[in-house]
């Protein structure tokens, strides 16, 4: 089990976001209330054990997981468009 003072918001953002989540979907599919799950991503809340078991089975990943600093990407850097490298070629 994750001890709750090691929990990181970014990463539960990042799992969130990965996911196509909103809070409020994340808030229904966990029963976190949608004000405490946006507090465990700012700091300001700290979630319990409980809780912490609940965001990983829904997110599908390891309790583990909210224990790593995760940098947010800004919007404007994952819009990018990618080209095939055979495609210019023609």
């Amino acid at each position: 089990m994750v001890n709750p003072d090691e929990f990181v918001g970014s990463a539960l953002e990042c799992a969130r976001v990965v996911a196509g989540w909103d809070l409020e979907c994340l808030s229904t599919e966990t029963g976190i209330n949608r004000t405490r799950l946006a507090g465990f991503e700012t700091g300001r809340n700290l979630p319990t054990n409980t809780e912490i078991q609940a965001l990983a089975d829904t997110l599908e990943v390891l309790p583990k997981f909210f224990t790593i600093p995760v940098e947010k990407i800004p919007d404007h850097a994952i819009n990018i468009k990618w080209t095939n490298k055979n495609e210019n070629s023609k």
